[in-house]
């Protein structure tokens, strides 16, 4: 049980619809890959112009374990997301998304199919000039489902989190954000539940953003941590997750409607016992300006380490997306 619910708490987090953001106090530039509309609800707020995007999702994963006499294993997902967002003088509201499946199949004995689908939904306000305030929502559903013969069984594992953030403008391109939630992770096997529990989360930011329609620069800063969180697998047994801290950057690039961008993401956590670290990369280049069709591609690199068992993981995705700027 214990490796069951680490496994599928684990893959909550790290599925390929949940590219890590560094926005917390001010938005990206790119309008067509997933966002994180509910990073920070108010950060939405400073992301004029309005849009409408769709666009596909692809990643790869090669695990290498620690074990030489365990055998590589390779899996790939795919998946596609909507994005919508109408960004008022005095309020916004934003939502998206996103879906991924993959399968696993011996054809002859068994066949395993994870499907993840993530929605996100945000709504901000202005006082002032300088301070946006805003209230979002994330809620991520897994589902894997395994067939062995005529034997089948279905395990659900959901992550809710609903937040509260602010974003404070300084000196017309200076950004400062804060966030403040409450995650409740859950899992039902074959519709019956056998874990929930709740945890805080907590996210700080600083960035910059400024120029013109064509031209612009963005960088930010920002830091998540998670509190640990304590399951209960059977009467008066228990098992812990420890605290995680993410920390993420980002620097982007317009000139002449032409962005490029950059971004990483370094994060370490308990898996129920075992010590992982986890590193993403993402370069990003499109076509992006104030008004009509947007085109981006992004290339994400990421790997998973277990330092207690040395297992190994590397994940190569892309993201392709177009927009429609009004």
């Amino acid at each position: 049980m214990r490796g069951f619910i680490g496994i599928l708490i684990v893959g909550l987090l790290s599925i390929p619809t949940g590219i890590l953001q560094a926005q917390v106090a001010v938005p990206t530039f790119n309008p067509a890959r997933p966002n994180g509309t509910s990073l920070n609800p108010a950060a939405q707020q400073w992301g004029a112009p309005s849009r409408i995007a769709v666009g596909m999702v692809q990643e790869t994963e090669k695990k290498t374990p620690g074990n030489p006499l365990n055998p590589d294993s390779e899996y790939a997902a795919h998946g596609a997301f909507v994005i919508g967002r109408y960004v008022g003088e005095s309020w916004a509201i934003g939502a998206e998304g996103a879906g991924a499946e993959s399968e696993l199949t011996d054809p002859d004995t068994w066949n395993q199919t994870t499907d993840v689908g993530e929605t996100e939904v945000a709504l901000s306000g202005l006082i002032g000039d300088t301070l946006a305030v805003g209230l979002g929502a994330r809620t991520t559903v897994l589902t894997d489902e395994t067939k062995v013969g005529v034997l089948s069984s279905k395990v659900e594992a959901t992550s809710s989190l609903p937040v509260a953030g602010l974003s404070l403008r300084l000196w017309e391109s200076l950004f400062l954000g804060a966030v403040y939630g409450n995650e409740t992770l859950s899992i039902d096997l074959n519709g019956v539940n056998v874990v929930e529990e709740s945890r805080p989360v907590t996210r700080y930011g600083i960035g910059v953003r400024f120029g013109d329609e064509a031209n612009g620069l963005r960088a930010e800063y920002g830091v998540e941590t998670r509190d640990p969180i304590e399951f209960e697998v059977s009467p008066g047994v228990f098992i812990d997750a420890e605290a995680s801290t993410a920390n993420r950057a980002a620097l982007e690039l317009k000139v002449a409607n032409i962005l490029v961008g950059y971004e990483v993401t370094t994060s370490q956590e308990d898996d129920f016992g075992d010590d992982i670290e986890r590193t993403e990369s993402l370069v990003s280049l499109g076509w992006v300006p104030m008004a009509g069709l947007a085109v981006t591609a992004s290339t994400s690199t990421k790997t998973k380490n277990n330092t207690t068992t040395d297992d190994e993981s590397t994940f190569t995705g892309t993201i392709v997306g177009i927009a429609w700027m009004f």
